[in-house]
């Protein structure tokens, strides 16, 4: 049994029950921790978790139950947390393959986070060096294509 089969153990009161207490101990702070962010006043209630003996994390998972089964009555919508990485930033630069970006930074002499830098607080100017430089190495494979 995983984190995500336990928290769907605690809307499911009849199977709960059925729950062994090592179980409950095993996830009691990750559960304590989870719901810290929609219930603080609660959880600061609880105390220090690493304090607490294991027959009162029984307990204290217990109440957790009743408390939510009382408050909400099924699964909260903030249980379902999202699982996909969320989106990565476009940059102006994301547009260049990887190849010409390592290319220009060979050629001026700059790391990933100098270029970074560039593209934050330059990326007007910085997209038009590369284009540049992406359009001089077409030029150049033009003129001088590998011989195969």
């Amino acid at each position: 049994m995983d984190l995500l089969d336990f928290t769907d153990m605690l809307f499911k009161p009849a199977e709960y029950k059925k729950l062994p207490d090592s179980i409950k101990k095993k996830y009691f702070f990750s559960l304590n921790r989870f719901l810290s962010n929609q219930y603080p006043g609660e959880v600061n209630r609880v105390g220090n978790v690493e304090g607490i003996p294991k027959e009162h994390k029984i307990v204290l998972c217990d109440w957790w139950q009743k408390f939510l089964m009382k408050r909400h009555g099924r699964k909260p919508q903030f249980f379902y947390i999202p699982t996909a990485p969320p989106a990565k930033e476009k940059t102006p630069i994301s547009k260049f393959k990887k190849e010409i970006l390592n290319g220009y930074m060979k050629i001026t002499n700059t790391s990933e986070n100098e270029l970074n830098e560039l593209v934050r607080y330059y990326p007007k100017e910085l997209v038009f060096e590369i284009e540049t430089y992406r359009k001089s190495l077409d030029f150049s494979r033009r003129k001088n294509p590998k011989k195969r």
